[in-house]
């Protein structure tokens, strides 16, 4: 399961909207999220039913629709202010909208860009409450001493099982390509083909061990901080 990055992002987005909610029940955290109602003539199909965005338990769906997007947006807002809960709207620099709302300890949010052909097309997301969200170093995955977990999807729906994790190195990226040739090779993995991309500033390597597949991109940090690797690995099992 190849989660999109953009998701990711748009989901942290609706995250950082400053929503309130508490959850009481012992239980609640390992519940199932609820579906978010789908626009009439919206076409929506699933990303995950079941994810984990550093820990929080999520539900995405892609959608499209011959609607424009501040209809659909205005629709959302509408349809969420039946909660009697606060309703965040907001233009993101790209030109989406983003409409978020929390009720009964769940969040609630969907992206919306226009197309250039007409209608729209976003994401469609109900989340658990980010008060519990965390970056588990808990995995599979071999993790470089000076590395630190950015952000971490994990999906668990049956047969689209796997993670996509950010991860910042305190090295150089040729340093860090070479610390994990080295020790995925020393473990067992196989692979390690690279492929230069992005105009030579990304490389990709690719290894499998097992029933798992990991494909992972390095490749320099925007920083001031000369010594500083991004790598963006997604691993399927």
């Amino acid at each position: 399961m190849k989660v999109n990055i953009r998701t990711s992002a748009m989901f942290l987005v609706a995250l950082v909207f400053n929503l309130a909610g508490n959850a009481a029940a012992a239980g609640f955290w390992d519940r199932r999220v609820p579906e978010s109602e789908v626009m009439p003539g919206m076409e929506a199909h699933w990303i995950g039913q079941d994810i984990r965005y550093n820990g929080v338990r999520a539900g995405i769906r892609a959608f499209q629709s011959y609607e424009a997007a501040a209809d659909i947006a205005t629709w959302y807002e509408n349809s969420w202010g039946r909660f009697n809960t606060p309703v965040s709207k907001q233009r993101l620099p790209g030109g989406s909208l983003v409409v978020a709302t929390e009720h009964r300890g769940y969040f609630y949010s969907i992206e919306v860009a226009a197309l250039p052909e007409g209608g729209a097309r976003g994401f469609l997301t109900v989340s658990l409450s980010p008060g519990k969200a965390r970056v588990s170093r808990d995995t599979e995955f071999p993790m470089m001493p000076s590395a630190t977990v950015l952000s971490r999807v994990e999906s668990f729906d049956p047969g689209q099982k796997g993670e996509t994790m950010v991860i910042a190195a305190s090295a150089t990226p040729a340093t860090t390509m070479d610390w994990y040739q080295r020790e995925l090779s020393d473990l067992g993995w196989h692979g390690g083909h690279l492929k230069n991309t992005n105009g030579g500033r990304s490389t990709h390597l690719q290894y499998t061990y097992g029933g798992r597949r990991c494909d992972i991109a390095v490749m320099p940090a925007a920083s001031a901080e000369r010594d500083s690797t991004f790598l963006v690995v997604n691993c399927q099992r």
